[in-house]
């Protein structure tokens, strides 16, 4: 079994937010993604025509049909109102890119930048366990990441309540929205940075370990596009049993970042 002195995984976050602070080239990544979130709104604010002839395709005539089957609150809205709903509901997704993001570009340097810097082999030579080095630089990078991802929704929430036709925030304000949020967003981000953390301890360049993490921005896209066209639907129990799966996944990650981190390799080679 193994045991977590949380003390000394406390005084790895501590360092952690201490390099993040003073790093500025590990932000543009995550300024990149905010303005991507911008989309919507622009749409909503400058692209009322467009929207309606987008609401006119076929695919997406589909999609909103079967929002209106699985979605209460959609189907009480007026048209331009629905298409608001649902592309805002649609681009929730990539707010949740915003933490992943986030935690890729502060997790692909956590080992890496270590080593760079010279900082890694002292760090080793201390009593702490690989478990809790890798554990204080996971957490060192999920809950800025999460703070920055929690920003984001606040501020999606109140453009959505200033910029949309009436009716559109409260018939986003559902179960479903609150697991998007609450629960696929954050796994999502603790999986991607999880493997970043993997590469980074297996590499020498952050690049390479911020790529691997990109597997994760991968499905979230394609669930953006899936929906986009009709063909399926996420309701909140796929979403519940989605979110146990990502958290055995988290866990069976964690498990092998722990179990793979050579130390021994790291303080005689890795120069």
């Amino acid at each position: 079994m193994i045991r977590i002195a949380w003390p000394r995984v406390a005084a790895v976050v501590g360092k952690e937010w201490a390099d993040i602070r003073s790093s500025t080239a590990i932000w543009t990544p995550l300024l990149l993604t905010l303005a991507v979130v911008a989309v919507p709104f622009a749409m909503v604010v400058f692209g009322a025509d467009a929207l309606r002839e987008l609401t006119e395709d076929a695919d997406l005539q589909r999609a909103l049909a079967l929002a209106m089957e699985r979605w209460p609150a959609f189907a009480a809205l007026d048209r331009l109102a629905q298409g608001q709903a649902f592309i805002f509901q649609q681009f929730l997704v990539l707010v949740l890119l915003v933490p992943v993001q986030g935690g890729l570009a502060f997790a692909s340097h956590t080992v890496v930048g270590d080593k760079q810097a010279r900082a890694l082999e002292p760090l080793l030579a201390t009593p702490l366990t690989s478990a809790e080095l890798l554990l204080g630089k996971t957490l060192g990078a999920l809950i800025p990441a999460l703070l920055v991802g929690a920003f984001t929704v606040a501020l999606y929430a109140l453009g959505v309540t200033w910029l949309a036709r009436p009716g559109v925030a409260d018939a986003l304000a559902n179960v479903r929205t609150a697991l998007l949020v609450g629960a696929i967003g954050p796994l999502a981000t603790l999986i991607a940075l999880q493997v970043a953390v993997i590469a980074s301890s297996r590499t020498n360049d952050p690049r390479t370990a911020q790529q691997w993490g990109t597997f994760v921005i991968l499905p979230m896209v394609g669930l953006m596009i899936s929906q986009m066209t009709g063909l399926f639907w996420l309701g909140a129990w796929v979403l519940v049993l989605a979110s146990v799966l990502l958290a055995g996944i988290w866990v069976a990650l964690a498990g092998l970042s722990w179990a793979i981190f050579d130390r021994e390799r790291i303080l005689t080679e890795w120069r």
